[in-house]
């Protein structure tokens, strides 16, 4: 949050996309909504960042992330939440996140990013263990093909 705060204050998605800046793209804003406990909060997160960046420049990707709790139930999607509904115009696709039930999955994920570190520096690392690079190429491998589901042109 505070780094949005630091966007909204600032005006950055107005800066960026200011004609005299010459950015011709889009702001492209991830945001991850978790099942579990952090569900209504993370779905009021969204709400509120496509309302304080309504921009026809913006762009919201919307991560999926099931691992302390399923956001689907047998009777509502995510399309079926309000903070959705309201916002489905600014979004621009909706990724899964793999959710990985064995253990070993789970602790190299969460080394990896204590250790603010990407997919690849993990795989070119020589101290790295041979399965633990596999289990990282293997996640690599599943959330770039989510990614590669964008449209891009919106």
């Amino acid at each position: 949050m505070p780094l949005i705060n630091y966007m909204f204050e600032n005006d950055v998605v107005e800066v960026l996309t200011a004609e005299e800046s010459n950015y011709i793209g889009y702001i492209y804003l991830h945001i991850v909504i978790a099942g579990g406990e952090g569900l209504y909060h993370t779905l009021g997160g969204l709400d509120v960042i496509c309302k304080n960046f309504n921009n026809e420049k913006v762009r919201v990707i919307v991560w999926i992330n099931d691992f302390l709790g399923k956001i689907e139930t047998q009777d509502k999607s995510i399309e079926d939440y309000d903070e959705y509904k309201k916002n489905e115009t600014k979004i621009l696709s909706v990724i899964r996140l793999p959710v990985y039930h064995n253990d070993l999955f789970k602790k190299d994920l969460a080394d990896m990013l204590a250790n603010n570190r990407t997919f690849n520096e993990m795989l070119e690392d020589t101290k790295v263990f041979i399965m633990t690079k596999s289990r990282c190429k293997r996640m690599q491998k599943e959330m770039f093909e989510e990614l590669d589901k964008i449209n891009y042109h919106f």
